[in-house]
């Protein structure tokens, strides 16, 4: 299946560097010349990161990465000038308008900081759908920075439209690819502490909880999360010696029947 999904990719990447070349950017996003605005910026994320240096990578095609870097630059330069109107039209009839444009570097760090603020913001008012979506851009734009996996996680942990189970394994795998970007941040570990505590696993709990505070001796909710779990150690043992009392009490009743 690997093996399959690299030859595909082989395929598409020889694809698109003709494509962008000949400087025929509709094709290359595979769109027409009326794509709505919206299409546009989704065919140009699914490419951005199907061409990204850290997908090349992983798929072991480090061979292909110029022909990569350059679809990317050339996915990029599409993007910015079939999602504005009027240099839309200007391309459509032939005029040359990428000098005008800003560098791709400098448009997808421009775009990145603009994804993680709405993220942010939707996050507060717990829009957690819309906020997901923002991030995962983010994640897409900038994929070695733990915020964009931990803000990912943690509006897929809230999101109650989704099942259950499927967003807690999708937010543990956030939080964890987050740690591997920053092992000292706390909050992440204080995350896997509630992602543990949704499966009764309050060893691990305790484990992540001590991690966080070892970071920051602080950190509020990690401090009240470690409370709460100190009160739930006190309150087990005296129910079990309830338990107890009342099962003597139920032998010495019979033993008097006897």
């Amino acid at each position: 299946m690997v093996r399959e999904h690299t030859s595909q990719l082989i395929d598409i990447l020889s694809t698109k560097v003709e494509q962008a070349k000949s400087g025929d950017f509709v094709a290359l996003l595979d769109l027409s010349e009326s794509a709505t605005e919206d299409e546009v910026k989704k065919a140009y994320f699914r490419l951005a990161r199907m061409v990204h240096p850290d997908t090349i990578r992983k798929q072991s095609l480090m061979d292909r990465k110029n022909d990569a870097a350059f679809v990317f630059e050339k996915v990029t330069e599409a993007y910015q000038i079939l999602s504005d109107p009027d240099q839309r039209s200007r391309y459509l009839r032939g005029e040359r308008v990428s000098e005008s444009a800003p560098t791709s570097g400098k448009m997808l760090e421009e775009q990145a900081k603009i994804a993680l603020h709405h993220g942010k913001m939707l996050l507060k008012r717990r829009a957690y759908s819309e906020a997901e979506s923002h991030f995962r851009e983010y994640t897409t734009l900038k994929p070695d920075d733990a915020r964009g996996f931990l803000f990912l996680g943690w509006s897929l942990f809230q999101n109650q439209e989704k099942n259950l189970k499927t967003r807690l394994e999708e937010a543990r795998v956030c939080f964890e690819t987050a740690l591997k970007f920053d092992d000292g941040n706390a909050d992440a570990h204080y995350y896997l502490a509630l992602y543990h505590k949704q499966g009764n696993d309050f060893d691990n709990v305790s484990k992540c909880l001590k991690k966080a505070l070892r970071i920051d001796p602080k950190h509020v909710p990690s401090l009240r999360e470690t409370r709460l779990l100190e009160m739930r150690s006190n309150v087990q043992p005296a129910q079990a010696s309830i338990g107890d009392y009342l099962k003597g009490m139920w032998a010495k009743v019979n033993k008097k029947k006897q």
